[in-house]
């Protein structure tokens, strides 16, 4: 097996149970500002990201930084789950990079 030394892997873990969820919108902004910024530097990165409260679940598979979605909750189902918050979802970014 190589290692690709250009290559940067981020792999990001969000407790998303309910006494987390005074920090979801820190969390959020904070998520995107550094994968926004992580983007613009050069070389290439690729991201996944997953969430956990009493399960497990992969909301990004692993992809190019680039094509990263942004993070955004679901308001109306936060307001239906009881005690956490609600999944993220997927929205395009642009930009290119590496994580260093």
């Amino acid at each position: 097996m190589t290692t690709n030394a250009d290559l940067t892997l981020i792999a990001v873990l969000v407790d998303r149970s309910g006494s987390m969820a005074q920090w979801r919108e820190d969390m959020e902004g904070g998520l995107n500002a550094f994968v926004e910024s992580q983007a613009s530097e050069p070389g290439d990165a690729e991201i996944t990201l997953a969430q956990f409260d009493t399960k497990y679940e992969l909301v990004w598979p692993l992809c190019a930084i680039k094509d990263a979605p942004e993070v955004h909750t679901d308001a109306a189902r936060l307001h239906r789950a009881v005690g956490r918050h609600g999944p993220v979802h997927h929205r395009g970014r642009r930009g290119a990079g590496q994580a260093r």
